[in-house]
């Protein structure tokens, strides 16, 4: 799971990228659309230009404990996704999903998703989750159920401030609850060589130390097409952002194969 707090700091971006690189080496994966925004759908349906819906959606999963399989579609042999469909939130910032299951003690509160993903762990090498920029029930539910969460980073001032309060949402959860994820790492993201970036970049590296990955996501126009029409290789440019991800993707799995 990818997570800062913040919005725009590649969270959904990074996690496309790692479905659809990491299917194509060979990794059978299984990507969570648990973002409301439902970016994470729209990219990889124009990436692989496949628009259909599923028999069951996750909220009916998710409020009624059925089986989560019916809610599974597939765009390649190696990358199954559950899209997003946009749970909504009302005008105090409470998600609809969240006053239905209000009621629940805390602990089954926050191990919806953790207990429904149960049966489904051994047939993936890895489940990734993309989650909205919040700490609500679907961000705690997304930690609980996660093994491995990186940390993105966009080199921003006000992005490294949020990055230090998400680790205090984990550290809250932590305490709270037995939770079972390990923090692999501190991503980079959007990088350029302007004094800001440059200022983040080194804050960030004394403030996170050796979890800070060697490889960042610099900035390049391309990343913004595939987010607007999709995943592609077909030009030039679109190989090498492909290039500059596929590094940035292989340290993850590296972090990942080592403390998991």
């Amino acid at each position: 799971m990818n997570y800062n707090r913040k919005g725009g700091v590649g969270k959904t971006t990074m996690t496309a990228m790692q479905g659809y690189l990491m299917s194509q080496q060979g990794y059978k994966m299984l990507l969570i659309d648990f973002d409301p925004q439902k970016n994470l759908t729209t990219i990889l349906n124009k990436t692989y230009k496949d628009d259909r819906e599923p028999i069951n959606t996750m909220s009916n999963v998710l409020t009624r404990g059925t089986n989560l399989k019916s809610t599974i579609l597939s765009y390649t042999d190696n990358l199954d996704i559950i899209k997003g469909e946009g749970i909504q939130l009302d005008k105090d910032g409470l998600d609809e999903w969240g006053d239905k299951i209000g009621n629940l003690k805390a602990e089954t509160r926050v191990n919806i998703l953790n207990n429904l993903l149960e049966p489904l762990k051994d047939e993936y090498d890895y489940i990734l989750i993309d989650v909205p920029p919040s700490f609500n029930n679907i961000v705690k539910n997304a930690v609980m159920a996660s093994d491995g969460i990186n940390l993105m980073l966009q080199t921003q001032g006000m992005s490294f401030e949020s990055s230090k309060d998400s680790i205090i949402d984990l550290m809250k959860l932590e305490r709270n609850f037995k939770t079972h994820f390990q923090l692999l790492g501190t991503l980079l993201y959007l990088q350029d060589d302007s004094s800001v970036d440059v200022d983040i970049t080194k804050k960030a590296q004394e403030f996170y130390n050796e979890v800070v990955y060697k490889y960042p996501v610099k900035v390049q126009r391309r990343a913004k097409w595939f987010m607007s029409y999709g995943i592609d290789e077909n030009s030039y440019w679109a190989q090498r952002s492909i290039k500059m991800y596929k590094k940035a993707v292989q340290q993850i799995i590296e972090r990942a194969e080592e403390k998991l």
